[in-house]
Order: C-alpha cells, then sequence, then structure tokens
C-alpha cells in the first residue's frame, strides 16, 4: 500500500469508526505530512482522491472537511441482472428504477445503479466500475435485485460490505448475505 493509499484509509477509517463525523474540520497538511512521512504534494494527491471519492470536501483557505454524507457510510449498491433496454427487464425492476429518488429520501442514502449483473449478460464495463467502488470503499451495503436464476456469484467475489439479495415478489425470498 502506497502512501496516498494509507492517508486515505486512515481517514476514511475515522469517517466509519466515528472519529471524524461528518462536518467535521479535518487537520491540516502539515499534520498529516509529518505523520505519514511525506510530502505536501502526496497529502493533496490523497486529499484530491478523497474527494474524487465523496469522502471529504475542500473549501479554498479554509480546510478540509468530513462530506455531510460520506460515501462509505450513504452510498449503497443497488444491482440489477439486466438492463433497462433488455428482453430480461422485468416490470419489478422497473417499478424499484422508477421510485428510486423516493428510496433514497426516505433511507437518507445515495443509491448508486448497476444493470446487467445477470447471467444472461455480460457488461464487464458494469463490473469493473462495481469493483472500483469495492476497492476504494465507497459502499455501506449493496443489494442485488434478481431472479435467484439470474445470480451471477462472480459479482460477489470480493465484497466486503454487506449485500442483500432480494428476488422478485411473487418468489418471496429475501436474503441477505455478507463475507
Amino acid at each position: 500500500m502506497g502512501i496516498q493509499d494509507s492517508i486515505i484509509s486512515y481517514i476514511r477509517s475515522g469517517i466509519v469508526s466515528g472519529k471524524f463525523k461528518p462536518g467535521s474540520r479535518l487537520k491540516g497538511r502539515e499534520y498529516f505530512c509529518e505523520k505519514f512521512s511525506t510530502t505536501p504534494i502526496t497529502v493533496q494527491r490523497a486529499f484530491n482522491r478523497l474527494i474524487k471519492m465523496g469522502f471529504v470536501t475542500a473549501e479554498k483557505s479554509v480546510g478540509t472537511f468530513v462530506a455531510e454524507k460520506p460515501s462509505c457510510l450513504h452510498q449503497v449498491a443497488l444491482l440489477f441482472s439486466a438492463s433497462p433496454d433488455s428482453s430480461n427487464w422485468t416490470s419489478f425492476s422497473q417499478v424499484v428504477v422508477d421510485n428510486i429518488l423516493k428510496i433514497e429520501k426516505q433511507a437518507n442514502v445515495t443509491i448508486k445503479c448497476f444493470f446487467g449483473m445477470g447471467k444472461s449478460e455480460d457488461n464487464s464495463e458494469v463490473f469493473e466500475e462495481f469493483q472500483k467502488h469495492l476497492d476504494e470503499q465507497t459502499l455501506v451495503a449493496a443489494i442485488y435485485l434478481s431472479e435467484f436464476r439470474n445470480f451471477r456469484k462472480r459479482a460477489w467475489s470480493n465484497v466486503n460490505i454487506p449485500y442483500y439479495v432480494v428476488a422478485q415478489p411473487n418468489q418471496a425470498h429475501v436474503t441477505q448475505e455478507s463475507n
């Protein structure tokens, strides 16, 4: 793990543990330079990545702050076995998509949708994007919306967050899985 990754991991862990509260100001870059024995450029690059991942925000000449809704505490992946334009798209999936904004508001989360995660569709770009979110630890949980026959185990080979498999209503199954 490089120094940038160490800084990111330290701050992310602090956010998840509650050490760094949403909206709180982080210590200055000088502190992180000293703590990680590195240069201001390396610290700035780590902070830029943290901003991009949704963990922190920055105000010029004021400081860096934990985001009010950091992605690692408020972003949920919603995975669909099919894409809306495929023949496997169901009315159940469409109802969920049509109600995403209401679900986000009620659950106080941001939902990141990934389409085409089923056996019948091989969308490697979607898998890569999902894996990137897992690697960057920008998700608090994942929900796989699917018929069980379409469940794609490969998608869950390295998931280190709680995940749930939800079947269509006529199948009457909801399963919580985790690693």
